[in-house]
């Protein structure tokens, strides 16, 4: 819930996983276009939409923190491109050890320049991976995708349906709201 916007949230991460990423850069028929995109229409109902590109910084499978891409650096040096895209998944989406943290840094904050923000990486590295005891990261390389459902959209839903599992309406849209963002990626 987004209680700024009086909104529901339903969000989807692609390319959390290395095999998530591949399979989004290789395997997708279209190019990222969709990345751009500000609304999606769901059942005629015009929903928020926001893609955020992101590095997935995880530990034993779980998400330890994310570090968001700066929009303008992905705009001007990625953009909809998946070659581009493939290419930075291909260099930096990996397991890295402790001994290899150096490299790791080096690439996002020197060879990718801008990619990041370099005060919050570092901090959010150093505190959550380097001070610890940690002895690798698995870095990925994906994308936060939101749609948001207004309260008074919601509402509605929640009126129109019943408690009963096949009639919960809200549950039914949320569903589609989610085919719908599967079907803009893929």
């Amino acid at each position: 819930m987004d209680y700024d916007k009086k909104s529901l949230m339903v969000t989807v991460w692609p390319g959390d996983t290395k095999w998530q990423g591949y399979n989004l850069y290789k395997s997708t028929k279209q190019d990222l276009s969709w990345i751009n995109e500000k609304e999606i229409i769901v059942d005629g109902i015009k929903l928020e939409f926001l893609v955020e590109p992101y590095l997935r910084l995880a530990h034993f499978q779980s998400t330890i923190f994310a570090s968001y891409l700066d929009r303008t650096y992905y705009d001007q040096n990625l953009g909809t491109d998946k070659d581009k895209c493939l290419a930075l998944w291909g260099d930096i989406t990996k397991e890295w050890k402790r001994p290899t943290w150096n490299e790791l840094k080096n690439k996002l904050l020197t060879e990718y320049k801008g990619l990041v923000d370099k005060d919050d990486f570092e901090q959010g590295f150093t505190s959550n991976f380097e001070d610890s005891k940690r002895g690798y990261v698995h870095v990925s390389f994906g994308y936060e995708v939101t749609a948001y459902i207004q309260e008074k959209t919601f509402r509605q839903l929640e009126r129109k349906g019943s408690s009963e599992k096949q009639d919960d309406r809200l549950a039914q849209f949320i569903s589609r709201v989610i085919d719908t963002i599967i079907d803009k990626i893929v």
